[in-house]
């Protein structure tokens, strides 16, 4: 579930804690996905820094990169930035010999391969391209495969709509007119 509060803690006595809310000066708005390594690094998205879930429809329509790939380590509390400008960060899986993670980008409608360890340490490379919809997290199943939700499949109109800025800004402002004039 996305949060704009941060990176929380729960607790088996149902405790809440937040662990990290910032990154590079900036704070998170929309942090969403989430893997721990068995090292215990946490590893998470932060889908938009500029808007939070309640305007997570603003980041899709401006389609641009304001998402981060992001490492915690509980050890010494420092958060860091992995992969930048992404398009809606939105989920986060460890390959099972956690050398590397893959992480998708709902915008874009792909998922990449961030390399954790190895000779391509610190490098990104694409995992799937051209999804069939927009991908809303992932997850390994523990048998070879991952699985990739997503949220809404591709459209015409979504395409058209993609491809063109100037139509994307006309739907951004008719639906502010349309949400200042709803009680």
């Amino acid at each position: 579930m996305a949060n704009w509060q941060g990176l929380l803690k729960v607790s088996p006595d149902k405790t809440v804690s937040l662990l990290t809310d910032a990154a590079e000066g900036l704070k998170f708005a929309l942090t969403d996905g989430v893997d721990v390594a068995a090292d215990g690094t946490i590893y998470f998205t932060d889908a938009s820094y500029k808007n939070n879930l309640a305007h997570f429809m603003v980041d899709v329509l401006e389609a641009r990169p304001h998402g981060r790939l992001m490492s915690f380590d509980p050890s010494t509390g420092k958060t860091a930035v992995l992969a930048r400008d992404l398009y809606f960060a939105n989920g986060v899986a460890l390959a099972p010999d956690q050398d590397s993670l893959i992480f998708c980008e709902t915008v874009m409608r792909r998922c990449s391969r961030y390399h954790i360890r190895g000779d391509k340490a610190g490098t990104v490379e694409r995992f799937i391209d051209s999804l069939p919809g927009f991908p809303d997290n992932i997850r390994y199943d523990g048998e070879g495969r991952y699985w990739i939700a997503l949220s809404a499949g591709r459209t015409l109109q979504w395409d058209v709509l993609m491809r063109s800025p100037f139509l994307r800004k006309l739907v951004y402002v008719v639906n502010i007119l349309m949400d200042s004039f709803t009680v």
